[in-house]
């Protein structure tokens, strides 16, 4: 029964102490290195994906380009980037990575939102753009007609046709603009003209109210755009992304550091069991040469007693 117990003992032992080495092992294991680089390589990727994004928002603000796709699509690829950092779960190397992570998916959102509004802005100021030559020309032609019908007035709806020339140059020249003040200058001489419209000849009126519904949205359209393209310029993706891999640089050292603890000690409890390994080997032989020595002393001590 000694026996059995024994044995129990030293398997209850071992096995503590196989334990505690795997652990140890397992502590001293790390794939920080790969995901160090692969955290960096995702965020280089959404500072370029940001880069890029930017740059569409500004051809199509400058009129160069005309899809609407090329400034929506970099958003789904973003939050896919932003998920394939979230597979890396790095917040169990600093829960504030996981807030980090957070930030940057708001702002990827914002950012897309602001976009969204202005290519609605932009797909009204365009409408108006397309018309508005023609509705100047319409105006034009009814002023003409006007001017036939009573002569003594040509000169005032010569003036008009003279300032709806100038409105439709202006509203033209806003498409690739970025000055809120040319809006309102736009929207100003609009305002002049249309303040006298009590006094014009009603053959015009229709006319002239279509063309200053197009001016008018032109000038508060591209108010609009521009104060969203200023919201725009403020959503500073590529900062967070600068903070965030700053960020996960820092967690990565401390894990580093921590897994250097962890191997130091596991280098110790290697030691220790090499150490307990030969006193074992030393006592069991010591043990196993006192036990035959005994064994060799026995015939002659039952001689000697015979």
């Amino acid at each position: 029964m000694k026996t059995l117990f024994r044995y129990l003992l030293r398997l209850v032992a071992a096995g503590l102490l196989l334990a505690g080495f795997g652990f140890l092992y397992l502590k001293t294991y790390s794939s920080e290195a790969s995901q160090r680089e692969a955290t960096a390589a995702l965020m280089r990727e959404l500072r370029q994906i940001d880069a890029n994004w930017n740059a569409e928002v500004g051809r199509s603000k400058s009129g160069v380009s005309k899809d609407y796709d090329a400034i929506t699509v970099p958003e789904g690829t973003a939050l896919r980037l932003i998920d394939r950092v979230g597979g890396q779960n790095l917040g169990r190397f600093d829960d504030r990575l996981n807030e980090s992570q957070k930030i940057l998916r708001e702002t990827i959102v914002r950012k897309s939102d602001l976009v969204d509004r202005y290519k609605r802005e932009s797909a009204i100021l365009r409408n108006s753009l397309r018309y508005i030559p023609a509705a100047t020309a319409e105006l034009k032609a009814r002023l003409r007609e006007a001017a036939d019908a009573a002569p003594q007035k040509r000169a005032q709806l010569d003036a008009i046709a003279a300032a709806a020339e100038q409105i439709l140059q202006a509203a033209t020249r806003l498409e690739a603009s970025t000055d809120l003040a040319e809006a309102q200058r736009l929207d100003s001489a609009v305002a002049r003209l249309a303040v006298n419209r009590a006094e014009y000849p009603p053959a015009i009126l229709d006319a002239f109210d279509n063309f200053v519904k197009h001016a008018t949205q032109i000038a508060a359209q591209k108010g609009r755009e521009t104060e969203t393209l200023e919201a725009l310029a403020h959503v500073a993706l590529a900062e967070y992304a600068d903070a965030f891999d700053k960020e996960a640089r820092k967690a990565f050292d401390r894990a580093d550091a921590q897994n250097d603890i962890w191997r130091t000690r596991f280098y110790l409890y290697c030691g220790l069991l090499a150490a307990l390994l030969v006193f074992l080997l030393v006592a069991s032989r010591r043990r196993s040469g006192a036990a035959a020595t005994g064994a060799s002393r026995a015939p002659a001590l039952s001689q000697a007693r015979a």
